[in-house]
C-alpha cells in the first residue's frame, strides 16, 4: 500500500493480516501489522532504474560500436571495404569455397591515366572520379560479392559464384559504364577508361594473396597491351602469364531478374526507365525478404527565381549542381554507414525540377524520415551568384512499399504527392511521408505542422501558468503549465489541436523536451529567489509514455535541475492512459514511488473504467470543463460532479473542477464541496514573470483580507457549516479589487 505524506513524499507500507480465532470456524478478530518498507521499495526502484539505464547504455554503445566497426572496416572516401577488411572477408569466402566448391573470381580494376585527372582538374575532381567508380562497383555487386579499395585509384572485386565467362561479362559491363558515366564525374565532356585484370580464386591459386597477385598481373598485362580492356590470367607449363582479351563485342543485360548481381549505376546518368526497372527489382527483393523500399522525391522549388528570363544554360547549370550535390550526399561514407543494410541509393532526374531517390532493403520504416532529414540538412543550396539570386529552396516527399504502394508507379506517384504536400506548407527544407488522407482537407494540418517546426526553430513557443486554488484555505495549491505560441501559422489554433498534430508527426518529443527543460529552469529561478511555490503540473502525452526511457529521462531532468520530484505533477488524459493500461499503470506507479504526483485530466470524457481508475491510483482527478460549463442549469451534470467529488474523496484523491468561468459556477462548486478549482474566473494562464508577480500579490491580498465564514448551502456535505474561505465568498468576483486592482488586471 502506498501513502503520500503531508510533504508529498510516498510512503510504502506492507500490510499483513491474520485472523484471531478461539477455535472452530468462528473468527473473533484480526491481527493487522503495518511495516514501513519505503527504504526497501526505493532501493528496489533504484536497482530497476539502474538496470534500465545500463540496458540503455548498452544499446547506445552497441549502436556506436556498429557504426565504428563500419567506419573502421570501410574506406571513408568510397565506402568500399578497406584493404585489410577486404582481405579478411576474401579469406573467409576462399575457405568456404574450398568446402562448397562455389567458384570465386577476382577482379583488379584501375583507372587509366588517373594522374592526368589530378594534374588537369585537381584532387577534388579526382576524388569525385574515385567515388563515382566505387559507387558503380558497389551497385554492380551481388549480395554475396565484395569490393574493396586496394589503394589510390585501384579497386579489387570478388565475384562469389561467377565463373570466367560471368566475370568477363561483369568486367565488360563495368568498362562500358565507366565510359558512359565518367563525363558526369569530371563535370565535362571528357570520358575515362579502366583496365581490368581477372583471375580465378580457386584451389589452384593456392591462397588469397596469390589470387589477388594473379589478377594484378593480368591488370598489368591489360595496361601494357593498350589499356581500356579486360584481361584474364592463365598459365602455361612454364607458369608464365599469358593474356586473353575478353570479347568486347559481347553485351550483357544490366540486371538479373533475381537481383543477385545488379549491374547498373543507380546514381549516375540513368534513364527513368532504368530507374523504374531497378525499383521493381528492389520491390521483388523486399517482397521475398519481407522488408520495405522507399522512394523519395526531391524538388527544387525556387528554380524560376534563380533563373532570370529564358536562360536554359543557367537552368541546366543549377540542376547539374543540385544533381552533383545529391550524389555527393548519397556517396558520403557516414550517410552510407547508416543506410539500411549499407544499401546504396538510386538517383534519377524525374523532370526539369525534381529528382527521385530509391532505397531498398529497409528493415525499419521510421528510418526514412531520418534519411529525409539528413538530406534536408545536407542538401546543396547553390545560389545564382551571377544574378544575385537567393539560395535554392527545396522540399521532399517519400512513399514506402508496401504501405503506400505495391509497384513502382504507385510509389513514385505517392512520393511526388507527398513532396507537393510538403511544398504546400510553404517552407524551405519541408519533408513529408505519404499519408492515405493527403487531400485538400488535410491542408490545415500541414500548415499547423509547419507552424510547429518554425516555432521550435525560431523559439516562438512560451509557457504560461494557470493557478489552481484551494477553496478551503484560499492557497494556490497548484499551477498547470500551458503551452502558447506567437507563430503566425498557429494563431487562432487550439493548443490541443497543436499537440495532436505534434503527436502525429513525431514533433511531440522535441516539443515536450522544450516544455520540461524550460519549466524546470523557471522553477529553479523561482526557488533561488525565495518564492514559495505551489505544485507545478505538466501534461504528459501518450506518445511520451511509449518511450522505454520515459522514467529515466524524467528523473535525469529533475536531478539535473536539482528539483524535488514531489514538486511536480504529471497530467494524463483518460484516453492516453487506457491505450496500454498495464504498461501505463506500471510507469505511473514508478513515477509516484519517486515522489511525482499523478493527475487524471479531463475525467469523465474518456474510456476508462472504475477498475482502471483504481489501478492507476491517481493523486488528483480533474473534472472536465464540459461538465462545469452547464453546471448551474443541468441537473445531471450536478449529480455527476457531486459523484466524482465523492468518489475521489473515498479513494484518497484530490478533485479539481476545470473551466470555472462564472461566479455562479464557483458558488455551486462550493455547495457541492469541490475543494479545488481552476478557470478563467480565477485567473487566465499567465506568462512566467506575470505569474510570479501574481503569486506575490495573491499572498499579500490573502494575508490582508478578513476571513469570511460561508454557511453551508442546501445539500452541502455534513460538517461543512463552518468552512472558512479566506479568499472567496459567494458575493464577490474572486478578487479583492478594492485593495489590489493590479491583481485583477493581471489575472483577467
Amino acid at each position: 500500500m502506498n501513502l503520500r505524506s503531508g510533504s508529498g513524499a510516498i510512503v510504502n507500507v506492507l500490510v499483513n493480516a491474520s485472523p484471531i480465532s478461539t477455535g472452530g470456524n468462528s473468527v473473533n478478530g484480526a491481527l493487522v501489522t503495518f511495516k514501513d518498507v519505503t527504504v526497501i521499495e526505493r532501493k528496489n526502484q533504484d536497482l530497476s532504474l539502474a538496470y534500465a539505464k545500463l540496458q540503455k547504455s548498452e544499446s547506445e554503445i552497441a549502436k556506436q560500436n556498429s557504426q565504428l566497426k563500419y567506419l573502421a572496416s570501410h574506406d571513408p572516401l568510397t565506402s568500399c571495404l578497406n584493404r585489410r577488411s577486404f582481405f579478411e572477408e576474401f579469406q573467409l569466402k576462399y575457405e568456404a569455397s574450398a568446402t562448397t566448391g562455389q567458384p570465386l573470381m577476382c577482379l583488379m580494376i584501375d583507372i587509366d591515366h588517373f594522374k592526368s585527372v589530378n594534374d588537369t582538374y585537381g584532387h577534388g575532381v579526382g576524388d569525385s572520379v574515385i567515388k563515382g567508380l566505387a559507387l558503380l562497383l558497389r551497385q554492380t555487386c551481388g549480395k554475396s560479392d565484395i569490393v574493396g579499395r586496394y589503394g589510390g585509384e585501384e579497386f579489387c572485386m570478388l565475384l562469389d559464384g561467377a565463373d570466367e565467362s560471368g566475370a568477363a561479362e561483369v568486367a565488360e559491363y563495368l568498362r562500358q559504364e565507366v565510359k558512359a558515366q565518367s563525363s558526369l564525374w569530371l563535370g565535362n565532356d571528357r570520358s575515362l577508361s579502366i583496365s581490368i585484370g581477372i583471375a580465378p580464386a580457386d584451389l589452384d591459386a593456392g591462397s588469397v594473396n596469390n589470387a589477388v597477385d594473379h589478377a594484378d598481373q593480368a591488370l598489368y598485362a591489360a595496361k601494357e597491351s593498350g589499356r581500356d580492356r579486360a584481361i584474364q590470367w592463365r598459365t602455361d607449363s612454364f607458369a608464365r602469364v599469358v593474356t586473353d582479351e575478353v570479347d568486347q563485342t559481347k553485351k550483357t543485360k544490366a540486371t538479373k531478374q533475381d537481383g543477385s548481381r545488379v549491374r547498373s549505376s543507380n546514381v549516375h546518368s540513368i534513364s527513368i526507365e532504368t530507374f523504374v526497372e531497378r525499383l521493381e527489382i528492389s520491390i521483388d527483393q523486399s517482397k521475398r525478404n519481407q522488408n520495405s523500399v522507399s522512394v523519395i522525391c526531391v524538388s527544387v522549388d525556387s528554380l524560376e527565381e534563380q533563373v532570370s528570363g529564358d536562360d536554359p544554360e543557367m537552368h541546366s547549370r543549377i540542376l547539374g549542381s543540385v544533381d552533383k550535390g545529391l550524389r555527393s550526399i548519397i556517396q558520403d561514407s557516414e550517410f552510407v554507414s547508416l543506410m539500411p543494410g549499407n544499401e546504396s541509393a538510386s538517383l534519377v532526374k524525374l523532370d526539369d525540377r525534381r529528382f527521385l531517390i530509391a532505397i531498398g532493403q529497409i528493415e525499419d520504416p521510421t528510418s526514412v524520415s531520418w534519411i529525409m532529414q539528413r538530406l534536408a540538412e545536407q542538401f546543396p543550396v547553390p545560389a545564382n551568384t551571377e544574378s544575385g539570386g537567393e539560395p535554392i529552396r527545396f522540399s521532399l516527399g517519400a512513399s514506402l512499399y508496401p504501405r503506400d504502394g505495391l509497384n513502382s508507379e504507385e510509389l513514385i506517384e505517392r512520393a511526388v504527392l507527398a513532396q507537393k504536400k510538403a511544398l504546400e506548407t510553404g517552407g524551405n527544407k519541408a519533408f513529408r511521408m505519404f499519408a492515405a488522407d493527403m487531400t485538400d482537407a488535410n491542408q490545415d494540418q500541414l500548415l499547423i505542422e509547419k507552424g510547429i517546426r518554425d516555432a521550435i526553430e525560431r523559439n516562438e513557443f512560451s509557457l504560461h501558468f494557470q493557478p489552481i486554488v484551494d477553496l478551503v484555505t484560499g492557497e494556490v495549491a497548484c499551477a498547470e503549465v500551458l503551452l502558447r505560441s506567437s507563430n503566425a501559422y498557429l494563431q487562432g489554433i487550439s493548443i490541443g489541436v497543436v499537440i495532436q498534430v505534434a503527436e502525429k508527426t513525431g514533433l511531440i518529443h522535441e516539443l515536450s523536451s522544450y516544455v520540461f527543460k524550460t519549466t524546470f529552469s523557471i522553477i529553479n529561478g523561482w526557488k533561488n529567489s525565495g518564492l514559495h511555490l505551489p505544485l507545478i503540473s505538466i501534461n504528459l502525452s501518450a506518445e511520451q509514455l511509449k518511450s522505454e526511457d520515459v522514467v529515466i529521462d524524467l528523473l535525469d531532468l529533475v536531478e539535473a535541475h536539482q528539483i524535488d520530484a514531489a514538486m511536480i505533477q504529471f497530467e494524463m488524459t483518460e484516453t492516453a492512459m487506457v491505450t496500454d493500461i498495464e504498461r501505463t499503470s506500471d510507469i505511473l506507479r514508478t513515477l509516484q514511488n519517486y515522489g511525482f504526483h499523478i493527475a487524471l485530466d479531463d475525467f469523465g470524457t474518456g474510456q476508462s473504467s472504475l477498475s482502471h481508475l483504481l489501478n492507476i491510483n491517481p493523486d488528483t482527478i480533474k473534472i472536465d470543463r464540459s461538465f462545469i460549463h452547464s453546471l448551474t442549469t443541468n441537473r445531471t451534470n450536478q449529480l455527476l460532479v457531486s459523484t466524482i467529488n465523492e468518489l475521489s474523496r473515498k479513494i484518497g484523491a484530490k478533485v479539481v473542477a476545470e473551466g470555472v468561468e462564472t461566479q455562479e459556477q464557483l458558488t455551486m462548486l462550493m455547495e457541492i464541496g469541490c475543494p479545488y478549482v481552476q478557470g478563467y474566473w480565477l485567473s487566465r494562464p499567465l506568462p512566467a514573470q506575470v505569474f510570479e508577480d501574481w503569486l506575490l500579490l495573491f499572498s499579500a491580498d490573502k494575508s490582508d483580507m478578513t476571513e469570511n465564514v460561508v454557511s453551508s448551502a442546501s445539500g452541502a456535505n455534513p460538517g461543512q457549516e463552518n468552512r472558512k474561505y479566506s479568499f472567496f465568498d459567494k458575493g464577490k468576483r474572486g478578487y479583492s479589487n478594492k485593495e489590489h486592482p493590479k491583481a485583477v488586471r493581471i489575472a483577467r
